[in-house]
């Protein structure tokens, strides 16, 4: 099958079926933009843990893991969040 064909085939598949997670996708914020869980709506203030409850909601898993989810601004942060205390103590 020729890329075009694909491209054709891909269109059709994800317009009759829109749950499905378009794996041809390269900008991974279209990829992954289906599985963005739906922001609380009875809040005024969205807190990290109310974002981790709605991921685990999301992926139907135990809210009480909320407490134990790292919620971050993305790969960066979360690297420096990750590794602040190894780097603080000099770790190898």
């Amino acid at each position: 099958m020729r890329f075009r064909e694909f491209q054709e085939v891909r269109q059709r598949r994800l317009g009759a079926s829109p749950s499905l997670l378009d794996a041809a996708e390269t900008n991974v914020y279209q990829a992954l933009a289906p599985l963005r869980p739906h922001p609380p709506t009875d809040v005024t203030t969205v807190h990290r843990c109310d974002l981790a409850r709605a991921w685990l909601r999301r992926f139907e898993l135990p809210q009480e893991w909320s407490g134990h989810a790292m919620v971050c601004r993305g790969v960066r942060h979360g690297l420096g969040v990750v590794f602040h205390w190894p780097r603080a103590v000099r770790a190898r």
